[in-house]
């Protein structure tokens, strides 16, 4: 048996805090009762405007709502490695809804792929 590999990894989750319209902080359970605490999670793909600005903290409230703290997500980090700020990669999934595309048809982000 062959299997693609995409570079694409699915974990459960808990959000422990919003950083911003962009980056959370959650728990991660990797399975057989291991867990990584205090993960910061970058949104892949998109930006959202700096959490200082009006339009920075209409997006940090949309996801402090949508998710708030101790909220189950399913976390589909991209490679598996962190970004260059230390934070990992990753779409967040709420309720089979990619939050990340979510924010930018509400227009609280842009696509962003570097």
């Amino acid at each position: 048996m062959t299997m693609k590999n995409d570079y694409r990894y699915f974990y459960d989750a808990i959000v422990k805090r919003i950083i911003d319209g962009d980056t959370i902080v959650a728990d991660v359970d990797l399975g057989f009762g291991i867990w990584m605490r205090n993960q910061r999670i970058r949104f892949y793909g998109i930006n959202a405007p700096e959490k200082s600005t009006y339009e920075g903290s209409r997006a940090t409230a949309y996801v402090a709502n949508r998710i708030p703290p101790e909220t189950h997500i399913k976390l589909q980090t991209i490679k598996d490695r962190t970004g260059k700020y230390g934070r990992y990669l990753g779409i967040i999934w709420v309720d089979d809804t990619p939050l990340n595309e979510e924010l930018v048809d509400q227009g609280l982000a842009e696509k962003y792929l570097k």
